[in-house]
């Protein structure tokens, strides 16, 4: 295995361990792999134990709150979001400034989009595995099928599994373009182009398009660098 694969592994390995554990070591310190390919590209640096972040006693205390609230299911969704609106405000209203407390919730929202990007990659991995095992089990059972078709044997009573061959459905071809079916036999979904539709309505001045307006609250979003 050459320098480059092998460091690409590290990562695979380490994105695995963090997947799986960051749940147990949350407010522990993470580790950090940087990579960095100098001119000659045979050169490999690794630098390990960045830290990232330490989790607060006040972030777990607002964590627990949030969780505790969520988890809630006498409340309804409207109710449910008006309480967590509330206990967050609140918090931030006690203890440490607002800005203080500010930051921390925004190393929070840092660490839980990582953790969100490093599930989604071993989500993506084990998807991907799962595919595999389908499409393998889907190839056996093709051949098994052809093989007993061939063989003239329509049933085996194994001593662990019991094997019947039966016929499908026939498939149904087209032998026209699905825009040439008769209207009754397909099926149309519609879904509105809102990029297009607001840059129309923006335009619009004299208010002639009674069909789409742009909503009078604006929702805000926050950048953490």
């Amino acid at each position: 295995m050459n320098l480059m694969n092998m460091s690409f592994t590290l990562i695979g390995y380490f994105n695995s361990f963090l997947s799986a554990y960051s749940p147990v070591i949350s407010g522990v310190y993470f580790h950090q792999f940087v990579f960095s390919y100098l001119n000659n590209k045979n050169s490999l640096i690794m630098t390990q134990t960045t830290r990232l972040w330490e989790l607060s006693e006040e972030i777990r205390e607002l964590e627990t709150a949030i969780s505790a609230i969520a988890d809630d299911e006498t409340l309804s969704e409207e109710k449910r979001e008006d309480k967590l609106q509330k206990m967050f405000a609140q918090w931030l209203s006690t203890g440490d400034s607002f800005k203080i407390k500010a930051e921390q919730v925004a190393r929070y929202i840092r660490h839980q989009e990582a953790l969100a990007e490093a599930r989604k990659a071993e989500a993506r991995r084990i998807r991907e595995l799962a595919s595999q095992a389908e499409n393998g089990a889907a190839r056996l059972r093709k051949y098994l099928v052809d093989q007993m078709i061939g063989s003239d044997v329509k049933k085996i009573d194994g001593t662990t599994v019991k094997i019947g061959l039966r016929k499908k459905q026939p498939a149904v071809l087209l032998n026209v373009p699905p825009e040439k079916l008769p209207a009754e036999y397909v099926q149309v979904s519609y879904k509105p182009d809102l990029t297009k539709i607001r840059k129309l309505l923006k335009v619009d001045a004299q208010g002639a398009i009674d069909w789409a307006s742009l909503s009078e609250s604006h929702e805000h979003s926050v950048t953490i660098r």
